[in-house]
């Protein structure tokens, strides 16, 4: 006789659209330096290894096979799939590692291959009800969904510098226990039919539940920005800033990583001359010993709207006569005068408020008054913002300067002074 019987079937259906690009590689580096995976048709998917992955990192459940016991999960994950008939776009991003001033360090350019914004993904989740299970499976999923419509979850590669979000679209539930047997031989899982009339209202989740404090800056450009894209069509452009489509420029949370954790290294070397702060928070990789670990804090890719691209012939000057260089005139294509929101979550972990507060009182500031710009050709005015304090919030809230003003002082007493 079994003595842990099954008791009930769940059957989840989830619905998900990519806020930002997806990066997930499958080793390769046939197209780029990191291709995309891909499946028999040639559409990109997001492995069950990595929704699984997320889920056990968000929620008490374990889904990785027990290997002491050597007992399967009840939990079954499928890949997410791209719908039938659903058309993919996938871009070529390029990256490259710049010094101290702003120059590119040697052999530091690569490229990868992401899918684009707005493509939908379907998945599904099964979780097998036992008597005796010590972990309740179903409120770990719900608080999966929480995470998921709060925004907190992302998939693939970069995740921390804006890469791999997604908005739950939709979810769908069917249970089925001894009550509604014949209703559960009928039931095919793997169709979304099969799941009408049982979609669950999204309005019912928690959404004050976010690991992350979120800051957020609305800005608009103060002229142009150059964050290049080199053109490969004849009688283009040379280049261009980056974009989404045709009217779309974006900002890649990359780029704004760089410019802000530069600044972040300035002024925490001014307050605290501790540099493993800035590698707890950003990030760090040790070439020495071939260690590394992610940033904790993720920026967000931003969109830029209501502004123009705008072709501009420039020349190169030789600086000692004056004259143009032969052959050096070139075309590029900025993005003008666009508006934007910058958004950064930081972990709600000890310390979050003085991180949030260098942002708040140094780093932010630096960037409204020009001290500091975003892309290339900075020095001829590219890569400038205007906002006010008026255009700053952190969960959703205006800022106080003052609290965070005794919260980097009182970090700082706690953390350096000890």
């Amino acid at each position: 006789m079994n003595k842990n019987p099954i008791m009930k079937h769940i059957f989840y259906y989830f619905q998900i659209k990519t806020i930002s690009p997806l990066s997930i590689g499958n080793g390769a580096d046939e197209k780029t330096d990191n291709d995309l995976l891909m499946d028999d048709k040639g559409k990109p998917f997001i492995p069950g290894t990595s929704i699984a992955g997320v889920i056990s990192r968000f929620t008490p459940i374990n889904i990785e096979l027990d290997r002491n016991e050597y007992k399967q999960s009840p939990v079954y994950v499928s890949d997410a799939r791209v719908p039938k008939d659903t058309t993919v776009h996938t871009d070529i991003r390029d990256g490259v590692s710049l010094d101290d001033h702003r120059i590119a360090k040697d052999g530091s350019k690569y490229d990868f291959e992401v899918v684009r914004t707005n493509t939908p993904f379907d998945f599904r989740i099964e979780i097998v009800v036992r008597k005796n299970d010590n972990v309740n499976m179903k409120k770990g999923i719900d608080e999966f969904i929480c995470y998921l419509c709060n925004g907190d979850v992302t998939f693939g590669g970069k995740t921390t510098r804006g890469y791999g979000s997604v908005k739950l679209e939709k979810v769908f539930c069917r249970e089925f226990t001894q009550d509604n047997l014949e209703e559960y031989l009928k039931f095919n899982p793997y169709m979304l039919e099969a799941y009408n009339g049982y979609e669950i209202p999204l309005n019912q989740y928690n959404l004050d539940s976010s690991k992350y404090h979120i800051l957020n800056v609305h800005m608009k450009q103060n002229g142009g920005l150059i964050i290049r894209k080199y053109t490969t069509q004849p009688g283009d452009v040379d280049y261009e800033q980056i974009r989404l489509d045709d009217t779309t420029a974006l900002i890649p949370g990359t780029s704004w990583a760089g410019l802000l954790r530069k600044q972040f290294h300035f002024y925490n070397q001014q307050i605290t001359d501790n540099n493993d702060i800035e590698k707890k928070w950003f990030g760090d990789v040790d070439t020495t010993t071939g260690t590394a670990h992610k940033s904790k804090i993720i920026i967000k890719e931003s969109m830029l709207v209501d502004g123009l691209f705008k072709d501009v012939a420039r020349n190169k000057i030789d600086r000692f006569t004056g004259g143009t260089v032969d052959t050096a005139l070139f075309e590029e294509r900025p993005y003008y005068n666009g508006e934007t929101t910058l958004t950064i979550a930081v972990p709600k972990e000890d310390g979050a408020d003085y991180i949030l507060g260098l942002f708040v009182l140094f780093i932010l500031k630096d960037l409204r008054n020009g001290f500091i710009a975003l892309g290339g050709e900075v020095s001829i005015g590219r890569g400038l913002f205007d906002f006010s304090a008026e255009d700053i919030s952190i969960d959703n809230k205006a800022i106080n300067e003052e609290y965070y003003r005794k919260a980097v002082k009182a970090y700082v007493s706690k953390e350096v002074n000890a």
